[in-house]
């Protein structure tokens, strides 16, 4: 995802395979530390992971404590280009990250 200021304010937008941050190794279960300082705390919040084409690889909850989204995802995924949705309440996802397996 990259985030760009214009005089319309922030806008999000999902980029392809350039501007990723986050890789992880593919093939065995992933425990990732995502930061989220403007997040309040929430004791469990839904996490869904989903592959390119939009369907559910993996959904589970996580904890956000001191700023950071903690998740164990006990799957072993195949390498690809994932989208990691945030729900801390509503349909609609509060954050949404890019992740590629390698």
């Amino acid at each position: 995802m990259v985030y760009k200021y214009s005089e319309n304010g922030l806008r999000a937008l999902r980029g392809g395979a350039t501007g990723f941050s986050a890789t992880a190794p593919a093939g065995r279960p992933l425990a990732l530390a995502i930061e989220v300082p403007d997040i309040a705390p929430c004791g469990q919040c839904r996490v869904d992971m989903v592959n390119e084409s939009g369907r559910t690889a993996w959904s589970g909850l996580a904890a956000i404590t001191d700023g950071r989204l903690v998740i164990t995802a006990p799957v072993e995924l195949s390498s690809g280009l994932y989208w990691v949705r945030l729900y801390t309440g509503g349909a609609d996802p509060a954050r949404e990250f890019g992740l590629r397996l390698e």
